[in-house]
């Protein structure tokens, strides 16, 4: 049976040519068709991680949205908080409290949000330069974002990165930021208490200087808290 096939097919060369180039070209799309599926796959993942974790849900109050005459209703507690932590699948759950600043830095001047993190979640943040804040320390550092530096202009002329596309000569990390709480005073900027907050941390802003945390300025959330308080 082996010789008789081994003949047939050397009797037909051409036929037994074209079946088996069929069979290779059949075989090698497939292999290509599913190497690209796994490529675009795992393309989208990577673009998605980029912009944020797939696993994490920001939870905002609510605005007067559920029809409670009670404005606190909505408001987000430590209460709130444990009943996320109740949750099933729910890993950890970490509060974020944000506040306006406007900040100055030699010639410039600008705005930004400092945002207040738990412990676990400020050591989610990559860094590229120094360490995270300590909450004994007794002053609100800074973790500060590469990307920062584009909310400051000059404050002579008025213009910033918006304006001529190129990044504001701020020193993120090695020099302190004089900083004003927004909505602290009349409104008046000489008579608002200017504080100064050293930065403790550079966000690694990646091969692209991109990342979750390169917008925003970060501390812990009990300095900010005392902060605030103050």
């Amino acid at each position: 049976l082996l010789r008789m096939s081994i003949n047939n097919l050397r009797r037909r060369k051409l036929r037994t040519g074209l079946t088996v180039l069929g069979v290779v070209i059949g075989t090698a799309s497939i292999v290509v068709m599913v190497s690209l599926g796994i490529g675009l796959k795992e393309i989208t993942v990577e673009q998605y991680e980029s912009s944020g974790s797939l696993t994490k849900i920001q939870v905002y109050r609510n605005y007067g949205m559920g029809g409670s005459e009670n404005e606190e209703d909505g408001f987000i507690t430590d209460k709130t908080i444990e009943s996320f932590k109740a949750i099933p699948h729910v890993k950890a759950v970490s509060p974020v409290l944000s506040t306006y600043v406007q900040m100055r830095q030699g010639a410039y001047e600008g705005s930004s949000r400092i945002e207040g993190l738990s412990r676990e979640a400020l050591e989610e943040i990559e860094l590229g330069e120094g360490r995270l804040p300590d909450p004994s320390s007794g002053t609100m550092e800074l973790v500060v974002g590469p990307m920062v530096a584009q909310n400051f202009w000059e404050a002579k002329t008025g213009r910033g990165f918006w304006e001529t596309g190129e990044q504001p000569a701020v020193d993120l990390y090695g020099k302190p930021f004089f900083t004003m709480f927004q909505n602290m005073g009349n409104g008046d900027e000489n008579s608002q208490k200017k504080y100064l907050f050293p930065a403790c941390a550079l966000v690694d802003g990646g091969e692209n200087g991109f990342s979750e945390y390169g917008y925003q300025i970060y501390t812990d959330i009990d300095l900010l808290k005392t902060q605030l308080k103050k």
